[in-house]
């Protein structure tokens, strides 16, 4: 087996509300026959530092099940102007972060995948919470009908989620 690629994708928490981030066990998608090593590793507060162990080569089904997981480009984003959703994965994975407000917590499976722009690995970031239109984050607060919203900027490997707002859901 030969050694595998550090790959590190950070989520910063400029708002103040992520209690935590953890990987959800069997969610890795890897293009086939390359190596990886499951669970990535997480750490940090505030700056949640992934750094998961994989083999890059880029496959289209591995785009197609992130589109599919993630429920399609209107819950997609990335640092990549005019893209709406990969073409081409090197692989993704899914971590369950936790949010924290006055109003109460509540938690989002957010889908974390790396590709490739020009010579440079980017990631994406998706799943049924993101908003890319707007680009933020809509997190269900448990037990209420509130949600906390969060706007979501997308660098080259970094996700930084800004102080938001509670609102009512409608």
């Amino acid at each position: 087996m030969s050694s595998t690629s550090s790959n590190v994708v950070q989520l910063i928490d400029q708002s103040g509300t992520i209690q935590s981030v953890t990987y959800v066990d069997s969610s890795a998608q890897v293009t086939s026959g390359e190596d990886y090593s499951t669970p990535p590793t997480i750490t940090g507060t505030g700056t949640f530092t992934i750094t998961f162990l994989a083999n890059r080569s880029a496959s289209d089904d591995i785009a197609t099940s992130f589109n599919t997981a993630s429920g399609g480009s209107a819950y997609e984003l990335t640092n990549v102007g005019g893209n709406s959703t990969p073409g081409s994965l090197n692989f993704w994975f899914s971590v369950l972060v936790t949010f924290k407000t006055a109003q109460g917590t509540g938690s989002l499976t957010l889908n974390l995948g790396q590709g490739n722009y020009l010579l440079t690995n980017n990631w994406w970031i998706g799943g049924s919470g993101v908003v890319s239109s707007a680009p933020s984050v809509n997190v269900p607060i448990d037990g209420t009908s509130q949600s906390l919203v969060l706007p979501l900027a997308a660098g080259t490997s970094s996700f930084s989620f800004a102080p938001g707002s509670v609102v009512t859901n409608t």
